[in-house]
């Protein structure tokens, strides 16, 4: 035989109140929890603690704060992360930047320092060649001095352009365009080689083509 068994309404009530109170103690210790955790949470992240993750004790909407606290502190690590990346390069590119400036100024004192030594005895050589060229008579003789007079010249000029190495580095070398006798060019340019090239054995010959104008524009001192 089954017996069943029922409850009237006033023996019911006790039961159902029971069960309520327990209900929400578990719920208000399972709240209680889940509150505390992210406070917690949130105090680590105040102090700066990024990696801070939080447990989710239910599915509730505390326990949706507490994965939305979660994904926060995840973006957060990972942009603490790339602005830590970023000022390790930023340093990075300070201290190269500190050591190119310290070799521009080594590079300049030391160029400033070669022009005044290379210049006195170059000053020397243009001094006594002119002196020289005054007194020679042969008109052979005379064209040499007036080639080594032209080179010395040719010289300081290209020494102004390494002088000026900013201006190099930057691409800003500016080209003369002066009227010049190219064949002139030529024939000094030969006349400065062919010493070397007969002490060597070697014959040197040169053609101007007709076609190429008596005058052009341009920079003789590079072109030399």
């Amino acid at each position: 035989t089954t017996e069943i068994y029922t409850l009237s309404l006033h023996d019911a009530l006790p039961i159902l109140a029971t069960t309520s109170i327990l209900i929400t103690v578990s719920v208000s210790r399972g709240i209680e929890k889940g509150v505390k955790s992210i406070i917690d949470g949130a105090s680590q992240v105040s102090l700066g603690c990024f990696s801070t993750r939080v447990k989710v004790y239910s599915r509730d909407e505390i326990g949706l704060l507490a994965t939305s606290f979660n994904q926060m502190t995840d973006t957060l690590e990972h942009n603490m992360r790339h602005i830590r990346e970023l000022k390790d390069a930023e340093e990075k590119l300070k201290q190269e930047k500190e050591r190119a400036e310290a070799s521009e100024q080594a590079k300049q004192l030391f160029l400033a320092k070669m022009s005044h030594e290379i210049r006195t005895p170059m000053n020397g050589i243009l001094g006594f060649a002119r002196l020289l060229e005054g007194s020679i008579k042969e008109t052979e003789e005379k064209e040499y001095v007036q080639i080594i007079i032209k080179s010395g010249e040719d010289l300081l000029v290209i020494l102004n352009d390494i002088l000026d190495f900013s201006r190099m580095e930057a691409g800003k070398i500016s080209f003369e365009s002066l009227p010049f006798k190219p064949r002139d060019i030529v024939r000094t340019t030969i006349l400065m080689t062919e010493a070397r090239a007969i002490q060597k054995g070697i014959a040197l010959r040169h053609h101007v083509d007709p076609d190429i104008p008596e005058t052009i524009l341009g920079d003789s001192v590079r072109l030399n």
